[in-house]
C-alpha cells in the first residue's frame, strides 16, 4: 500500500473509466447528405461513432459511408419517406461490430431541388459495457467496505497486542530492538488508520453485553500505562443489572480511548 488511501486510486480510475463509457453511450452524431448525394456535414460525434475522419469524407459522395448507411440513403432518396428508428450493425475498423440506431429525415430544398437527407446516429452497444463497469465499481466498493471492517478488528486487536508488547519491551535490554518494534507498531497503526479513512465507519453489530465486563477488559488493555504512571485505580461498579444491547468491540474501543485520554 502507498501513503495514499488504500484502494482509492484504483476506485478513482475505475470511476473515470465508467464516466468515459457513459459519455460514449450518450454519444450521438449527425450526417447531412445534400441533394447531389454528397456528404455536406459530419459532426464529431458521427465521425467518432463510425471511426471515420470527418475532414476526409466531407464533400465526397455518400458511397464513402458504410454500406448499411448507403442503403438507408438510397431507400429514402427513392421513397421520400422518413425513417424514425432502424437498428443496423456496422463493422468499424479497430472497434469491431457496432450496433447503431439510425433515424433519417428528408429535408425539402427550394425550387424543387432534390431534398437533403439528415441522418441521426446513436450508439446501442454500451449497455453491456456499462453493466460491466458498474459491477467492477460495486466489487471495488465492497472490497473497500471489507477492508474497513477488517481494519476495525485489527485496530481492536492491536490495542491489546501493543499493551503486552510494551510490557515485554520494558524487560528487554536491547534498545535498538525496542525502537524497531515500536516503530513497526506505529507503522501498523498508521496503515490501519488509512484504511479506516477510506470507507465509512463500520455498522455496529448489536448483541446483549455486560457493561462491567467491557469496562474490565478495556482497563486491562491500559493496565501497563496505569502502572507506569503511578496512578491509583479504584473500581466501583454499581449498575445492577449491567446487561445492555450494544456493539462489544466498538464499546471497548470507545472506553479504551477514554481511558487513554484520561491517562
Amino acid at each position: 500500500m502507498s501513503a495514499e488511501e488504500p484502494g482509492k486510486t484504483e476506485l478513482d480510475q475505475e470511476g473515470l473509466r465508467f464516466a468515459a463509457t457513459l459519455s460514449d453511450c450518450l454519444l450521438s452524431g449527425v450526417i447531412i447528405v445534400n441533394g447531389a448525394l454528397k456528404i455536406e456535414t459530419v459532426t464529431a460525434g458521427a465521425a467518432q461513432i463510425l471511426g471515420l475522419d470527418a475532414g476526409k469524407i466531407k464533400n465526397h459522395g455518400f458511397e464513402t459511408l458504410p454500406a448499411p448507411l448507403q442503403e438507408i440513403i438510397r431507400e429514402i432518396s427513392k421513397s421520400g419517406e422518413a425513417i424514425s428508428s432502424r437498428k443496423i450493425d456496422l463493422p468499424v475498423e479497430k472497434h469491431g461490430i457496432h450496433s447503431l440506431r439510425v433515424g433519417a429525415v428528408p429535408v425539402l430544398a427550394p425550387a424543387k431541388a432534390p431534398p437533403s437527407l439528415v441522418l441521426i446516429l446513436q450508439e446501442l452497444d454500451c449497455a453491456g459495457v456499462l453493466e460491466q463497469n458498474i459491477r467492477q465499481l460495486d466489487r471495488l466498493a465492497s472490497a473497500g467496505t471489507l477492508a474497513a471492517s477488517m481494519a476495525h478488528e485489527i485496530r481492536n486487536a492491536l490495542v491489546a497486542g501493543k499493551t503486552f508488547i510494551d510490557l515485554l519491551l520494558e524487560k528487554n535490554q536491547d534498545a535498538e530492538l525496542v525502537e524497531i518494534v515500536r516503530r513497526e507498531m506505529r507503522r501498523i497503526d498508521s496503515i490501519v488508520s488509512q484504511m479506516l479513512k477510506f470507507a465509512a465507519p463500520a455498522k455496529p453489530s448489536f448483541s446483549a453485553i455486560r457493561v462491567h465486563d467491557i469496562l474490565e477488559h478495556s482497563l486491562r488493555l491500559v493496565q501497563s500505562k496505569v502502572q507506569s504512571g503511578a496512578i491509583a485505580l479504584h473500581r466501583s461498579y454499581s449498575a445492577a443489572p449491567d446487561l445492555i444491547g450494544g456493539d462489544e468491540y466498538q464499546l471497548e474501543q470507545a472506553f479504551g480511548n477514554l481511558f487513554l485520554n484520561a491517562l
